[in-house]
């Protein structure tokens, strides 16, 4: 479903059918995209962690040159596709906006005054997104933290074979095991 979701918005943002009959999953067609359609790819990635970092509409409208209303198409497209991650922003945010600070991971308080829960107020994004990215960065630092200290303790107690080494690819982990 995320491919789905991604390729729409891609689609929406680029122009769609630019990369049709491709197969996503396919290793000879992702070196076609990165040679043939590197700026797509570009404004794919640019996309999807702009959204993830909680971009404005506005800014999706004057990066990729879209009307008002496919910027805001792609954004609730988006947050309708992962519904979960966008309740658990409201939420910390609200929290951040009640309290006058949020604990990060790691327990050091980020201060948030005069922080709202309006999402559309340009100045008050300003203000969350610097804290969402804080606490958004601590999950982060601990999850792979706390993987590499697993992956030692399996290696010291002679357990490497029965677990994949895992792999950071900017804020994604992926862990194999076997």
């Amino acid at each position: 479903a995320e491919m789905c979701i991604r390729d729409s918005i891609i689609d929406e943002a680029t122009g769609a059918g630019k990369l049709q009959g491709l197969d996503k999953t396919s290793p000879d067609d992702l070196k076609i995209v990165k040679k043939e359609h590197g700026g797509l790819r570009q404004e794919a990635k640019a996309l999807t962690f702009g959204i993830g970092y909680l971009c404005s509409y506005n800014s999706i409208k004057y990066t990729f040159n879209v009307s008002d209303n496919v910027a805001k198409g792609i954004l609730e497209t988006y947050w309708n596709a992962y519904k979960t991650e966008w309740e658990f922003i409201q939420a910390r945010v609200k929290e951040a906006s009640d309290n006058g600070y949020v604990l990060n991971f790691g327990n050091a308080p980020l201060l948030t005054p005069d922080m709202t829960t309006n999402f559309d107020d340009k100045d008050n994004m300003n203000k969350i997104r610097p804290v969402w990215n804080s606490y958004a960065q601590s999950a982060a630092f601990f999850t792979l933290r706390a993987m590499d200290k697993f992956m030692r303790r399996m290696r010291l107690e002679g357990l490497e074979d029965e677990v994949s080494p895992f792999l950071s690819v900017y804020d994604s982990i992926i862990l194999e095991s076997t």
